[in-house]
């Protein structure tokens, strides 16, 4: 599927206690759509930066990257939720000053976003209105201390084919 903006994510493996998490989230609650969007998240990441223009290309990303303290460490805050118009976000809010770091600058190439203020997060499900907060004090207990994000993905604007690299 192809994106109207860029992004650029932290990625990494399925963090300790990831299963636990989702498993302990009922069913009944999750929302998704006939065409598989949302529901539990199965490919772990945070988001550095939505919204980038189709000027802004794969060796920029890369080349803002390169100068990274590896491996991408963050440390897990524990779980919260915010309210969409159709959803419930269940996510993880982590802190890293590196992910702070290549926000600010990604912010500098051309880009659109409603967020004046980076909130990093990982998010494990959209789940139906109303349902996310009896899920945040187990999800919280279940959660790892920190993780190690040693990829990057790029979805550069308008593409279905990102561009993924190692840290």
């Amino acid at each position: 599927m192809a994106y109207d903006y860029g992004s650029v994510m932290a990625k990494g493996n399925w963090p300790e206690g990831w299963e636990e998490m989702l498993s302990s989230i009922d069913r009944q609650d999750v929302y998704s759509q006939p065409d598989g969007n949302y529901g539990l998240e199965t490919e772990p990441h945070v988001t550095v930066l939505y919204g980038l223009h189709d000027k802004v290309h794969g060796d920029l990303v890369c080349r803002v990257c390169q100068g990274l303290e590896k491996p991408l460490e963050v440390d897990v805050q524990g779980a919260s939720s915010f309210k969409k118009e159709d959803y419930d976000v269940l996510k993880l809010d982590v802190e890293s000053d590196m992910l702070r770091k290549m926000n600010k600058a990604f912010r500098a190439f051309p880009h659109t976003n409603d967020h004046d203020e980076y909130k990093p997060h990982m998010t494990l499900a959209y789940l139906n209105k109303g349902t996310a907060d009896k899920y945040e004090k187990d999800v919280s207990s279940l959660a790892p201390d920190s993780m190690t994000l040693p990829r990057m993905k790029f979805q550069p604007s308008g593409s279905s084919d990102p561009i993924k690299f190692s840290l």
